[in-house]
């Protein structure tokens, strides 16, 4: 089977967990290959020893602002401009992964 994994998991148990079902998958036979976005931890078991690993960019970075009312408003300036970098961070790997002839999809969201 062809399997596709998208994760966005810092070093930790869920991460721990990823590498080792998709080692698992591999070992079995199945076709893997994964993608996450830049910001993800991949020097703490990495999955590009196992399997193709497609890093994708992670265009956000916060506001800055001098003054209370202008760190108020970018609070929320930000949350809304995270969530439009995340929408176009997965169209951009929904567009990759369709594009190829995977029968699964796999989905480790942190």
């Amino acid at each position: 089977m062809r399997i596709a994994v998208w994760h966005n998991l810092p070093s930790g148990g869920g991460k721990r967990s990823l590498f080792y079902h998709v080692k698992g998958l591999v070992k079995r036979g199945h076709t893997v290959e994964s993608w996450c976005p830049s910001t993800t931890d991949r020097s703490y078991l990495p999955l590009n020893e196992l399997i193709t690993e497609h890093i994708i960019p992670f265009n956000w970075k916060p506001r800055e602002a001098k003054t209370f009312v202008g760190k108020a408003i970018n609070n929320y300036a930000d949350i809304t401009s995270k969530i439009a970098a995340m929408d176009a961070h997965c169209q951009q790997c929904a567009d990759e992964i369709n594009a190829s002839d995977f029968d699964l999809l796999f989905v480790n969201p942190q």
